[in-house]
């Protein structure tokens, strides 16, 4: 077998060639675990926490620390689901900022919460076009099932990984000709303001949790069952119209959502930094091999 090539300091993580005094066999604490600890404190000193360097490959991990393949996978895994790292497909896996904090503020745009939160968010138009609405949007839209809408999906991306999906539904009455603007890269919200005269002034939002399905699946290249978070809801603008039907839902580990309340007549209440790692106790419907 062809021993390992040697990091390139400009672009890999700095590790030592011999590991293995970073694992103890004799501690009750799992193989996997020890491993994880020990790259999360590597990448903590790491300039700028080693954002952008690559890791080196499992193999080479597992040489490295003196164990089989698998509790380095399992390490992986685990930093991959907190947001500390991603792998790119046929490119390895390399360090990220960690998790992206997205405040609940709805009624502002979306695109600059991301972009204002962390550098290096890039929202894709997935699709955008004309559809019928069907029951659920119609009934949150308070029009007739059928009704002609502008449907947008985006695509926010992180170093080649997609973690967010944000699909809105406009009744095409309220903004005509909607689907033939350039949206790629902007705000929807600057957009309806600046061609429309649309302000959205008011929002009712529900936070949930729900299992990918197939299309999250082809989305994120997540198994099916995969808990993910969900925020859905609908947009009032400045007249009182329900303009716009939403929902977004973020790949698991890589957001945070924080709330801020404030009550100013009675009990000061702050609700701050929901962490989705809670939602991976979430039992699978299908088993544990779905959220694996």
């Amino acid at each position: 077998m062809n021993r390992p090539s040697s990091p390139d300091p400009a672009t890999e993580v700095q590790l030592s060639a011999d590991l293995t005094a970073n694992v103890d066999r004799t501690q009750p604490m799992p193989l996997h675990a020890q491993i994880r600890q020990h790259l999360s404190r590597v990448l903590d000193v790491q300039e700028g926490n080693g954002v952008g360097l690559k890791l080196p490959s499992e193999h080479d991990l597992a040489r490295r620390y003196g164990v089989s393949v698998a509790p380095v996978r399992q390490a992986l895994l685990e930093l991959m689901r907190v947001g500390r790292v991603a792998r790119r497909s046929g490119s390895g896996t390399f360090v990220t900022e960690g998790p992206i904090d997205d405040e609940i503020s709805v009624l502002s745009s979306f695109t600059k919460s991301l972009k204002n939160n962390r550098a290096g968010v890039l929202m894709q138009v997935a699709h955008l076009g004309t559809a019928a609405l069907g029951v659920e949007m119609a009934a949150a839209l308070g029009v007739e099932v059928g009704t002609p809408a502008v449907e947008l999906e985006r695509v926010g991306v992180v170093a080649g990984t997609p973690v967010v999906v944000l699909a809105s539904f406009l009744p095409s009455r309220i903004v005509p000709g909607l689907e033939q603007l350039q949206i790629e890269g902007g705000s929807l919200y600057e957009l309806l303001d600046q061609n429309y005269q649309i302000r959205l002034t008011e929002a009712d939002s529900v936070i949930d949790t729900v299992y990918a399905d197939e299309s999250d699946s082809r989305r994120f290249g997540i198994p099916v069952s995969t808990v993910m978070m969900r925020v859905s809801g609908v947009a009032k603008d400045q007249h009182g119209r329900l303009v716009e039907a939403f929902e977004v839902r973020y790949r698991s580990g890589w957001f945070r959502l924080r709330f801020h309340s404030i009550n100013r007549e009675g009990e000061v209440i702050h609700m701050r930094d929901l962490d989705d790692t809670a939602l991976r106790s979430i039992p699978s419907p299908v088993g544990d091999e779905g959220n694996n």
